[in-house]
């Protein structure tokens, strides 16, 4: 069943309960890095790109089985059949075409969960903004600007829940402090006490990338590991 974004208690937790929080998450954190990595096959830098058998996402706790499709088109088209199962067909030989195709489909998914994940958080914390858009950063996992408008990174669909609801407080904070300095620190606290664990955690999210994402695409690598579809 698709995982629904759970609703965080942000702020109220007794101080007493805080360390137990902070190990219990810790914990379920590492144990969803290594959950990663065991999925997404990431035990060092990929540099060739191969077509993904399975797609996860972490924060979602969903999974897709990526099946192909070959035809006479020159682009390649994904089309998620069920709830579990994406289908690519077309030119599905062109790696190009093929990361191409399923980073769009990863925008696509991050606009439909992202978003209402990202107003629901806003209702939570009382933190307005006035718009919000989903691209791929290299380099960021949120931005925020002068004028309130978050930009989110699709990629965060890769990171455990916890640490989506961290960056989402936090370019909601940069709403009232367009910068680090210790009162936004102090407002980030005050809806998440335990947020220096989430930030620790947050440095080592580039190992839940999936090799598909990640990998260069300078030539046509055909569909190693794919699974054609029946």
């Amino acid at each position: 069943m698709p995982h629904t974004p759970q609703s965080y208690r942000l702020c109220g937790d007794s101080p007493s309960r805080v360390p137990s929080l902070v190990e219990k998450n810790g914990q379920w954190i590492e144990r969803a890095f290594r959950k990663a990595k065991a999925f997404q096959g990431l035990i060092g830098p990929v540099l060739v790109w191969q077509m993904p058998e399975e797609i996860t996402s972490l924060a979602l706790d969903l999974t897709w089985r990526v099946l192909t499709r070959r035809d006479d088109m020159k682009s390649v088209v994904v089309r998620e059949t069920s709830a579990t199962t994406l289908v690519m067909h077309g030119a599905i030989d062109d790696a190009v075409a093929c990361q191409t195709a399923l980073k769009g489909w990863l925008t696509h998914k991050a606009e439909e969960h992202l978003i209402p994940w990202l107003k629901r958080v806003s209702d939570e914390t009382g933190l307005s903004y006035s718009a919000v858009s989903i691209r791929q950063q290299q380099t960021r996992w949120g931005s925020c600007s002068s004028r309130r408008l978050i930009s989110l990174n699709a990629r965060l669909l890769f990171l455990p829940p916890d640490l989506v609801t961290y960056v989402l407080v936090h370019e909601l904070c940069h709403t009232k402090h367009l910068n680090h300095s210790p009162r936004f620190w102090r407002l980030v606290e005050s809806y998440l006490p335990d947020y220096r664990q989430f930030d620790r955690q947050l440095r080592n999210g580039g190992r839940c990338m999936p090799g598909w994402l990640t990998a260069s695409c300078g030539r046509k690598d055909g569909k190693l590991g794919c699974q054609q579809e029946p």
